[in-house]
């Protein structure tokens, strides 16, 4: 199994979490919240692969984690004639207890007008999706 631990600034705003490997896209792998020894400030949610894996192999994961609430609206008030902006805050890399080879990270915009985003490279904007990385090693 692989423990998926939520970025603190989003605990509490997760509304649907899904895992497959990157091999088997079709086959949804088993998700469900866990408690880990010494760690009651931070959730995770352990990730049941569909096989073993043995001592030195490696998989790739694609985890879907959609947050509620979690758009902060910029500025605070608006008069009605304003358009109302957002903000969405987290960290730029993948929250983990593991050592990371490898990561990406796709946010989903509701809307196609976004009017600034962190540009860390590697970074692209399509439409209303911002792609990041991969970043490679990330402890």
């Amino acid at each position: 199994s692989f423990l998926f631990v939520v970025d603190p600034a989003l605990q509490g705003k997760l509304s649907f979490i899904s895992a497959v490997t990157k091999d088997k896209k079709d086959d949804k792998l088993k998700v469900a919240p866990t408690s880990v020894s010494g760690q009651s400030q931070k959730e995770f949610y352990r990730i049941q692969l569909s096989s073993g894996l043995d001592a030195g192999k490696t998989t790739t994961l694609d985890v879907e984690a959609i947050f509620a609430h979690a758009l902060t609206p910029y500025p605070a008030q608006i008069t009605q004639a304003e358009k109302q902006y957002v903000v969405f805050e987290s960290n730029l890399y993948f929250y983990s207890p593991y050592k990371t080879l490898s990561q990406k990270t796709s946010v989903t915009a509701s809307s196609t007008t976004l009017e600034s985003y962190t540009k860390t490279k590697p970074v692209s904007l399509s439409e209303n999706v911002i792609s990041y990385g991969p970043y490679d090693e990330k402890a």
